[in-house]
């Protein structure tokens, strides 16, 4: 299969790096191409006009990975990129976009599934739904299946909170902790293959549906990498004291179902709870990995 990747961060890599592996053609677009790769890369910045682009090959997958950009509640950069690739001469068969679980909004805590409507109450919610929007309109006026993956939060070696653990950046205690959704990057890239192979068009919870609270999240990556655990203050404090991107998570709670993840895309994580994935995390960072 011929793969086209769109924005080649720590996910798009590793989704190149397995489809290499079983044998995929793959083509990442990056801002900056930094270091070397064995991954072939072409330099597009999304935030330029696409008549600066370079020609980009028609693929059978395209994965939308980039984010929007961090203000505002549209996404430009969705607009950027389709408008690269109507100057194809045929449509992709299929899309698979990243988004976030953000679309939802604040879930109180309930257990929610695909057939929860998107009630977005941040800027960052909204952008991503906005871009989701973008792109489903757009295959569908192509004739192109699409797939939405809602993400919860992305943990692995590399992506653990260290350095806030370092700071003592203090968290709400447990009586006002939301409950967070996780998914170990491995088990990411993994989904991501699965939806590009998977016929139809349809979303996607991503997580390893084990929530637990945002602090317990902090206290056992703390524990296992042996630093303080985060000190613990009231929420009228919080607000005081937190940046405003983390309060947008802790105003947030949602513990998200993914049967339909395991069952239709026939996944089978790695990483099925925190306890395994964080021993992996540790694991590899020991080994140098």
């Amino acid at each position: 299969m011929n793969f086209l990747i769109l924005g080649c961060g720590s996910v798009g890599e590793k989704v190149a790096s397995k489809a290499l592996d079983q044998g995929d053609q793959v083509l990442a677009v990056k801002r900056n191409i930094n270091h070397l790769s064995d991954i072939d890369m072409l330099s597009i910045d999304l935030d330029q006009l696409p008549s600066s682009y370079p020609v980009v090959p028609v693929a059978d997958v395209v994965f939308v990975f980039f984010p929007p950009l961090a203000k505002g509640q549209r996404d430009d950069r969705s607009r950027h990129a389709i408008e690269m690739l109507n100057q194809w001469s045929r449509p992709p068969k299929r899309v698979v976009i990243l988004s976030t679980t953000a679309v939802y909004g604040d879930c109180n805590g309930e257990w929610i599934d695909e057939s929860r409507s998107p009630n977005p109450q941040t800027d960052r919610g909204k952008r991503r739904l906005d871009a989701e929007q973008q792109w489903c309109n757009w295959a569908a006026a192509k004739g192109c299946e699409w797939v939405i993956l809602r993400v919860a939060g992305i943990y692995g070696p590399e992506k653990l909170p260290r350095a806030r653990l370092l700071r003592g950046d203090p968290m709400p205690d447990e009586l006002n902790a939301p409950y967070s959704n996780r998914i170990h990057i491995d088990d990411l890239a993994a989904v991501c293959l699965a939806a590009a192979s998977h016929g139809g068009t349809d979303i996607y919870n991503v997580s390893d549906g084990r929530p637990t609270t945002m602090l317990d999240y902090f206290n056992r990556v703390a524990d296992c990498l042996q630093l303080p655990r985060p000190p613990l203050i009231s929420m009228a404090d919080a607000r005081q004291q937190l940046t405003a991107g983390m309060l947008s998570y802790l105003n947030e709670s949602r513990r998200l179902d993914n049967k339909k993840m395991l069952q239709q895309l026939g996944v089978r994580l790695q990483y099925p709870d925190l306890k395994s994935g964080l021993a992996a995390c540790i694991q590899k960072s020991e080994e140098g990995v």
